[in-house]
């Protein structure tokens, strides 16, 4: 579970975690095979506790602030050189 983008969790352990439910079996069935434990016992635990919630995309923008910024500063640099490259002028022609 991501969680929502605008809301505020924590970047790290213990997560916060989503409101208690009761999901599908048929969603965890293959997950609690892998394990070893009966799927009721997984919705249980689900419906008291509710499931951690991992801010993958926040955790991931934080990460990668410095790339991000390298790319936009490259970028725009890239942008500049295109639009001056083609406001040249022939020569001959007023610079208006």
């Amino acid at each position: 579970m991501h969680g929502y983008y605008d809301e505020k969790y924590k970047l790290s352990k213990p997560w916060s975690r989503t409101k208690p439910h009761w999901p599908p079996a048929k969603a965890l069935q293959g997950w609690a095979d892998a394990k070893g434990i009966p799927v009721y016992l997984v919705q249980k635990a689900i419906a008291e506790k509710g499931t951690p919630i991992i801010p993958f995309f926040k955790i991931a923008i934080k990460k990668n602030e410095v790339q991000k910024k390298l790319l936009l500063k490259g970028t725009g640099l890239k942008i500049e050189a295109t639009w001056r490259a083609g406001r040249k002028l022939p020569k001959g022609l007023p610079n208006g």
